[in-house]
């Protein structure tokens, strides 16, 4: 296998065969050899269906959690939901907890270690899920999709997620891009697995409009993973700064898994000047929001009132 690999697949529909492929071509069960505890992070923010490009198909989870088991590991999954959502009661809804042959956690329900991270030359204490440090492998499971605020949201901005509530109010305050490099740094994927079967563009992560692409990447490395991407649809994601650009060989199969030459990776993505109004219109709100709460304005209240079924739909219809 070559050092750095990025891997897109045509698919049909997604399979347990297209899920075994992808491992195969990872050399998986040799990257995982003498890792027993496996935890899955998928992008499962919020209360909306993997045909809207917002979150990851349940199915693919399954197939992904049943590979693990078959070679022998022990498979827990997590995930936080976005801050203007009842996380606990989004799991719930969705039926996350006995979906799945693992065990589901909800990361701001569980024990932390607090962590030191070093953002724009200064440390700072993050509590971060023990869960997360005490397993020994870990596999990534983005969407492929749009963000108001980074361009596009995919394997390294996923990780983001680990973070439970207000500790995410901190990372956009102290600097967002620079959060994330700690956390990936931290956290390194062994395994890449994104779905992008039905994918998301306009103005993601919640108020874009599904795209069907037919697709899932794949990758042993989450930064290697978004430095493709980034590069084929040549577009420059800040958060990627703090990495040396890399030479990636990127390897594209048809859905009979034949090596071809190309794929369409295109996404209609927000404009630049938007995302990084964005950026820094998150990095003030959350600044802020510690004063916002003992106002008696929850940050909870005002994000429900910006991003609610409604202004979902409006938005969506207004960019079909």
């Amino acid at each position: 296998m070559q050092d750095h690999i990025f891997i897109a697949k045509k698919i049909k529909s997604i399979s347990r065969k297209e899920v075994d492929f992808l491992f195969s071509k990872l050399n998986a069960e040799e990257k995982l050899k003498g890792k027993r505890k496996i935890f899955i992070k998928p992008n499962l923010f919020a209360p909306e269906k993997s045909k809207t490009g917002a979150t990851v198909d349940f199915d693919l989870i399954s197939y992904v959690v049943d590979y693990l088991n078959e070679i022998g590991k022990k498979v827990y999954i997590g995930e936080v939901a976005a801050h203007q959502y009842d996380s606990e009661k989004l799991f719930r809804d969705i039926g996350v907890y006995d979906r799945f042959n693992a065990e589901f956690i909800n990361l701001n329900f569980t024990e932390f270690k607090e962590v030191l991270f070093e953002i724009k030359g200064k440390k700072y204490s993050f509590k971060v899920p023990k869960i997360v440090l005490d397993c020994d492998g870990i596999i990534n499971m983005p969407k492929y999709k749009t963000h108001a605020a980074t361009l596009l949201t995919m394997a390294i901005k996923n990780f983001y997620g680990l973070l439970p509530g207000k500790e995410k109010w901190r990372g956009h305050a102290l600097g967002l891009n620079e959060t994330f490099y700690n956390i990936q740094k931290l956290f390194p994927s062994d395994i890449v697995i994104t779905d992008a079967y039905i994918a998301m563009e306009g103005l993601g992560p919640t108020l874009g409009v599904p795209v069907k692409k037919n697709l899932l990447f794949a990758s042993d490395n989450a930064i290697v993973h978004d430095m493709a991407i980034s590069q084929i649809l040549n577009v420059k994601l800040e958060y990627l700064k703090f990495y040396e650009n890399m030479k990636i060989d990127k390897i594209y199969y048809n859905e009979e898994g034949e090596e071809i030459d190309y794929i369409d990776f295109s996404l209609r993505l927000p404009p630049v000047t938007y995302t990084r109004f964005w950026y820094h219109v998150n990095e003030y709100f959350y600044k802020f929001s510690p004063s916002l709460e003992k106002r008696g304005i929850p940050p909870r209240k005002v994000l429900n009132f910006l991003v609610n079924d409604k202004t979902i739909k409006f938005w969506r219809r207004l960019q079909r």
